[in-house]
């Protein structure tokens, strides 16, 4: 068994994420933990609560600061006054069903891949290896089911992300083997991060002299080449997690 990226069929509320997945033997026992309370929002108005063990299950950031030396762990409060209510609804998803789960009438579009970097940035803030994953693999879908690249999007993710991040690293590969033109025809020098049009300048130019492959990198590479687990985690695609329910739609059952 497999973890899946799946998006559930019209019925969610408010397309809202819907969890529809149930926990294995292994994960019910967490259930015994104490809870966190995790605000989120400007105005930190957004309240979850979560169980400990489950919120430290693959999180090294939630791990650290359950530790009783640090305020949050003896409150058992956390607080991110610059994560939105949708970006924290689609990690708690996450963590109780090992799966992301998109509603169908999600944002198309821009918004939509904002939404799902926001994800990603949240992951790479709060370390959590299989999550990022999972959302890149999401993002990495979404860009080959449209073939216009909106090179607007690399002002937040080199704006959030480290020189190394894998993030940069698919943008600036599925422009350098994409038609972006449409897109750049929008923008200015000014829009775009200097670090893109550099990195994608050298990349387009080895494309032209022969010294990339023809074949863009993420059908000649293995399935985590824009993966962050190391050797830390396993990839999630490894994972005995479970599978949705039959009222979910597979986005990718090759995963």
């Amino acid at each position: 068994m497999t973890s899946k990226i799946a998006t559930v069929k019209d019925g969610g509320e408010d397309g809202k994420v819907v969890k529809k997945q149930r926990l294995t033997l292994k994960e019910r026992s967490r259930l015994g933990s104490s809870g966190v309370v995790i605000l989120v929002g400007k105005r930190l108005d957004s309240k979850y609560l979560i169980h400990e063990s489950i919120l430290t299950k693959t999180s090294l950031f939630f791990r650290s600061a359950m530790k009783k030396e640090w305020k949050e762990g003896e409150e058992k409060i956390v607080r991110f006054n610059d994560v939105s209510s949708e970006t924290f609804d689609l990690y708690q998803c996450w963590l109780y069903t090992n799966a992301v789960y998109t509603s169908e009438r999600d944002p198309s579009g821009t918004s939509f891949y904002s939404f799902l970097i926001n994800a990603y940035l949240f992951g790479d803030r709060i370390l959590d290896h299989p999550f990022k994953d999972i959302m890149m693999d999401t993002f990495s879908q979404k860009m080959e089911e449209n073939s216009k690249i909106p090179v607007s999007l690399t002002y937040s993710i080199y704006y959030g992300t480290a020189p190394s991040s894998p993030l940069r690293r698919i943008m600036v590969d599925k422009c350098t083997y994409s038609d972006f033109s449409e897109s750049l025809d929008r923008q200015t020098a000014d829009d775009l991060p200097k670090d893109f049009l550099m990195g994608l300048v050298r990349s387009l130019s080895k494309k032209t002299w022969g010294r990339l492959p023809g074949i863009p990198p993420w059908d000649s590479n293995s399935n985590c080449y824009y993966h962050s687990h190391g050797t830390e985690f396993p990839c999630y695609k490894t994972l005995d997690w479970g599978e949705p329910t039959s009222d979910c739609r597979l986005v990718n059952s090759s995963m």
